[in-house]
């Protein structure tokens, strides 16, 4: 509330990027800040329907103030519309119907019994652990080497992310980590990539698959 006192009193526009909000599991979903905003004239939020409903879907949407939405159609006018209106269309329907909130409520207590899988298949290894993380469609796990880690899950035919690759700075090839796409999930697995590795897992795949990655990763982080 401070925040958005302070841009209406300058004048200011908050963009909020509504990343993953619905995916928070370990409690309510957060509101977004521009649910907050009553007097509608301060936040602009940006959103996508690619966590919740996958990437091929191509939909996003933007929530602005009044003031600014006849500039908006303008541009998206000039611009024209990169995704069909049938997909808009069954979207709109789908979200006025309920089936969406059904939907990511599912979502959440898959997202939320998978993370408990792994922390099952994987509790007890030494120098190993499941991080804490509110929500977000991954699992974040602390490991000695994180190179190593990777390497031996590859060959065993399971890929897995390098948790350095979404920290701000140099990457392992001298190039810029982390930037715009890392998650705000991942980002509260507050550790930098000098003081522990860890590994990137995605909770998406289907309980089996979830519970088969994690034996071989219990496998391979048991190896000498």
């Amino acid at each position: 509330m401070e925040l958005l006192a302070w841009a209406r009193e300058h004048g200011a526009l908050v963009l909020e990027d509504d990343y993953d909000s619905e995916l928070r599991h370990s409690a309510q979903p957060l509101p977004a800040l521009g649910a907050l905003d009553t007097a509608r004239d301060t936040v602009v939020t940006l959103g996508s329907f690619a966590k919740v409903l996958g990437s091929s879907v191509g939909v996003g949407h933007l929530v602005a103030p009044d003031s600014l939405l006849p500039d908006l159609a303008r541009t998206r006018a000039a611009l024209g519309s990169p995704v069909s209106l049938i997909a808009q269309e069954a979207l709109a329907r789908f979200v006025d119907s309920g089936e969406f909130q059904r939907h990511t409520a599912r979502m959440r207590r898959s997202f939320r019994r998978r993370r408990s899988l792994l922390s099952d298949v994987l509790g007890g290894l030494p120098h190993v652990s499941v991080l804490p993380m509110a929500g977000g469609a991954h699992a974040v796990l602390a490991v000695p080497d994180e190179d190593a880690t990777i390497e031996r899950a590859r060959r065993r035919g399971v890929l897995v992310g390098a948790l350095g690759e979404y920290w701000t700075g140099q990457g392992r090839e001298g190039g810029e980590r982390g930037g715009a796409g890392a998650s705000s999930s991942l980002a509260e697995a507050d550790r930098g990539p000098d003081e522990r590795g860890g590994v990137v897992l995605g909770l998406t795949a289907p309980d089996r698959d979830v519970e088969r990655g994690a034996q071989v990763l219990r496998e391979v982080l048991g190896e000498p």
